[in-house]
């Protein structure tokens, strides 16, 4: 699965949002260590340095997303 795919399932399952291009998770998975956020420094067309954020999946988060996917896929067959 894509990163793009695997965001927006999440998002329509109600685990993360995305707020001024960064992804979040809602109230209910934040602070649980599942994600952790990373500054990424680069260059723009100006030869100005910026700065963004970036959301990573930590190990935790990771086996949160299998387990996830594998509790809904038994809701959906029911």
């Amino acid at each position: 699965m894509s990163a793009r795919s695997l965001n927006k399932r999440l998002r329509e399952f109600g685990v993360q949002y995305n707020q001024s291009g960064t992804w979040a998770l809602y109230k209910r998975y934040d602070g649980q260590g599942y994600t952790k956020t990373k500054t990424h420094h680069y260059y723009n067309s100006l030869n100005e340095q910026c700065t963004s954020m970036q959301t990573v999946w930590t190990e935790k988060g990771r086996m949160f997303i299998h387990d996830f996917f594998k509790h809904k896929d038994r809701i959906d067959s029911i």
